[in-house]
């Protein structure tokens, strides 16, 4: 499977959002169509899950210095996984 690709906060942000919007407006839908008596529990957790996710985000883009911090430890993510992909492409090669 391919990794994923990169995202940004802002994006990740817009995702959760719609995808909270779309449960609840589903939910809503079955509870007006009769088909349920009470949005399903499970459903309201995951949405809840969503809209905590985008406070989340919120938090995060309201501070420069956990911005940075992020950054920061991103960068640093991407220089260990280098790291270790090297040594092992190593072993890989035959003399």
């Amino acid at each position: 499977m391919k990794p994923p690709a990169k995202s940004t906060l802002f994006r990740m942000r817009q995702t959760a959002q719609l995808a909270a919007e779309t449960i609840e407006i589903a939910q809503d839908a079955r509870v007006r169509d009769g088909e349920i008596k009470h949005p399903m529990p499970d459903q309201v957790r995951k949405r809840d899950d969503y809209l905590g996710t985008v406070r989340l985000i919120d938090a995060v883009l309201s501070s420069q210095a956990i911005i940075d911090l992020l950054k920061q430890r991103m960068s640093a993510m991407e220089i260990l996984a280098t790291d270790i992909a090297a040594p092992a492409a190593e072993e890989g090669e035959e003399p």
